[in-house]
């Protein structure tokens, strides 16, 4: 995972309620499946998509699948602190996807993660 300004680690666990705290000076969160990072999924396996953000924002979270096509998971205001959104199912095509975090207003990225569909 390619590490962000003021974000730390993403967290090895998919429990929105053990996220860890954030530094409350600027938004910032992490976002991650419960796989770990550049993990695989089978096709038709369950995928959730999970968040954390230190304060209520504006936040849209968009999968890249390998032929640049994108899903966007939510695009809108969260109250926060952590959810996971699903279940969706792994589809085609096979290869890696990029879960990106933005905030909304700005599109600043505030986080990523991958996994892979096999």
């Amino acid at each position: 995972m390619r590490k962000l300004p003021g974000v730390g680690p993403r967290p090895a666990f998919a429990d929105p309620q053990g996220c860890p705290s954030l530094n409350n000076a600027r938004l910032a969160g992490y976002v991650w499946t419960p796989k770990a990072d550049y993990g695989s999924y089978a096709v038709g396996e369950r995928v959730d998509y999970c968040y954390s953000i230190n304060q209520p924002a504006d936040i849209r979270i968009v999968a890249t699948r390998p032929d640049g096509t994108t899903f966007t998971v939510i695009d809108g205001y969260v109250s926060g602190p952590a959810a996971c959104i699903g279940p969706y199912s792994a589809g085609s095509p096979l290869g890696l996807r990029s879960v990106s975090m933005y905030e909304g207003a700005a599109n600043v990225l505030l986080a990523e993660s991958h996994f892979y569909v096999r």
